[in-house]
């Protein structure tokens, strides 16, 4: 009987390797005396059968279209003005200015220091499609005491990008 008993744990052993090349770890083995010879016979009700595990995937929120990105994340960048589409970057240098030649004059140049303003202004779209910068750029400078030589000048610019598609009509 020790016989049997040897066999058939030796056939227990290495029955699950041996179907279909594949190992099966078994939890619940009979650890009596006796084997069954009916369970020796049908190895199919030795192996269990593997758990059907299913895995669905989770459901993707819907997302916002992504905004433009600023080219950097400067800390020390201006905020700007607005917050409906249109931001608006006013700003202001004031500063001397020193000539040496204040006339452009070859024969008698005269040297002089000024007051220089320099306003600007620009203006940009936090648009999803298009893009609309616009601005204006002065620099205005004052001579005391050589009015004729004061100067003015103002730079206007715009840019507008708008993105037409196929069905637009």
């Amino acid at each position: 009987m020790s016989c049997r008993v040897t066999v058939a744990a030796l056939i227990l052993v290495c029955l699950p390797v041996g179907v279909e090349g594949h190992a099966h770890a078994q939890s619940t083995l009979p650890l009596k005396g006796t084997v069954d010879a009916e369970a020796i016979a049908d190895p199919a009700t030795l192996v269990p059968t593997d758990p059907v595990l299913e895995i669905s995937p989770l459901e993707t929120p819907e997302l916002p279209p992504p905004r433009k990105a600023r080219v950097a994340n400067d800390p020390y960048a201006a905020i700007g003005l607005g917050n409906n589409g249109l931001r608006l970057y006013p700003s202001i240098t004031a500063g001397s200015v020193y000539s040496s030649n204040l006339n452009a004059s070859g024969n008698d140049p005269q040297s002089g220091i000024g007051l220089q303003l320099k306003p600007s202004l620009s203006l940009e779209s936090d648009w999803i499609r298009h893009s609309l910068t616009a601005g204006l750029d002065g620099n205005l400078v004052r001579y005391p005491g050589h009015n004729t030589f004061d100067t003015a000048k103002l730079d206007v610019f715009e840019r507008l990008r708008l993105d037409v598609r196929r069905n637009t009509t």
